[in-house]
């Protein structure tokens, strides 16, 4: 069965999603590679088969959501509406009796009121599943976590109405180690990306000066690493009939035999005790999480291992010193970070010397410098050449990632 699947991701990032999901590579594993891709503001659809998507939601660290393509039609009012949504076989897609979420969005278009949408879509679907062939639902109906909860998206766009499946549950960001974010997080995907797009190796030493809650460490060694950053999680996918459990488990353990050791050195340093702890607590939630201690305890031996135990996990140093007195010795540091941001933690006036403390460290030590700021003047006060990646949206804030 061959489906159209659309993965969504922060603005910005859509061409480097697109490498990403490219770079899934699930042929490897008997699977049907992504094909008919197509880069579009907000995502990336391509086609694929169940494993294929099992792949994606496992295997995908820059996209937010993941979804199934179900219908797409014109349409102008409501009893047109409900006629086309009767056509659907919703049976294929949904279970009758699980808890269903609807979601709509409207734009420019005849059928404005997202309410009454949600409402005639909930109605028409119920209804169609319950007038359809009974099954054994022993093995379906679980109590379902909030992952787990599959959610119906209708958006309405010049009269075109799309529905899709949303088979993520909670966004695939939440990787499920960050107990405790702290101020100013940066989502992970979004670390993720500023990692991606700053041109670090995987091998040099990485230090990150305003390591705040430890996301962007964590994500570097995921992703350098080869980690699937959604091995420790559940998916809505489970509680429809696309959903294999068996399935995901098999995907899971074949992707984290690809993991490499890591050989490098991280290093965290912040100016804030509280900060520097969350990030320690995060640290080790996610290396000592469910799925990595099967590949330290030996139980799952990727063949690049170096060996059980912490050997196979990056060398971790955390400073507790404010960047503008960080004195490091070495070379080769590839220097990535999230600095603050003006208001959002101290007046913009009082941040020249932290950016300008971090070019001197590139300087110094380092052989880049990548961040990401909303203020553009503050990333010229490095000193260092530095561009625009991307732009995204980060909590609301247009943010820029500048690397060199």
């Amino acid at each position: 069965m061959t489906l159209r699947l659309f993965a969504s991701c922060a603005p910005g990032i859509e061409p480097w999603l697109a490498t990403e999901i490219s770079s899934l590579a699930p042929e490897k594993y008997g699977a049907t590679a992504p094909s008919n891709m197509e880069t579009i503001p907000g995502g990336v659809l391509f086609s694929g088969d169940r494993v294929t998507l099992a792949h994606a939601l496992i295997g995908l660290g820059l996209a937010s959501r993941l979804f199934v393509r179900i219908a797409e039609f014109p349409v102008r009012h409501f009893n047109e509406l409900e006629k086309l949504l009767a056509r659907v076989e919703w049976n294929s897609w949904l279970y009758p009796g699980e808890p269903l979420v609807v979601r709509a969005t409207s734009k420019k278009s005849k059928l404005y009121h997202s309410g009454a949408i949600e409402e005639r879509v909930l109605r028409v679907v119920r209804k169609a599943l319950e007038s359809a062939d009974k099954v054994n639902r022993s093995d379906v109906l679980l109590p379902r976590t909030e992952e787990e909860t599959p959610s119906l998206v209708v958006r309405l766009e010049h009269d075109v109405c799309t529905i899709s499946l949303d088979v993520s549950g909670t966004p695939l960001h939440r990787r499920g180690y960050r107990k405790n974010p702290y101020r100013a997080p940066l989502r992970e995907d979004l670390a993720r990306a500023l990692v991606v797009a700053s041109g670090w190796d995987g091998r040099s030493t990485l230090l990150d000066p305003c390591c705040g809650a430890g996301t962007i460490l964590i994500e570097a060694a995921i992703w350098a690493q080869g980690i699937p950053p959604g091995c420790n999680r559940s998916f809505a996918v489970v509680a429809t009939p696309l959903g294999d459990q068996a399935l995901l488990e098999k995907v899971q353990r074949s992707r984290l035999l690809e993991i490499r050791s890591a050989g490098f050195r991280m290093i965290g340093s912040d100016c804030d005790a509280n900060a520097l702890a969350a990030a320690q607590e995060n640290w080790r939630l996610w290396f000592h999480s469910p799925a990595l201690a099967l590949c330290g305890s030996g139980a799952i031996s990727p063949p690049n291992a170096l060996g059980n135990g912490d050997s196979f996990w990056p060398t971790m140093d955390w400073i507790h010193q404010d960047v503008r007195r960080l004195e490091l010795t070495g070379h080769s540091v590839a220097i990535l970070t999230n600095p603050p941001w003006g208001d959002r933690i101290r007046p913009s006036q009082h941040l020249a010397s932290v950016y300008q403390r971090l070019g001197d460290l590139r300087r110094s030590i380092g052989v880049r410098l990548a961040l990401i700021t909303s203020q553009r003047e503050l990333a010229y006060k490095t000193g260092v050449r530095l561009h625009s990646a991307f732009l995204t949206d980060a909590g609301g804030v247009k943010a820029n990632v500048f690397v060199e």
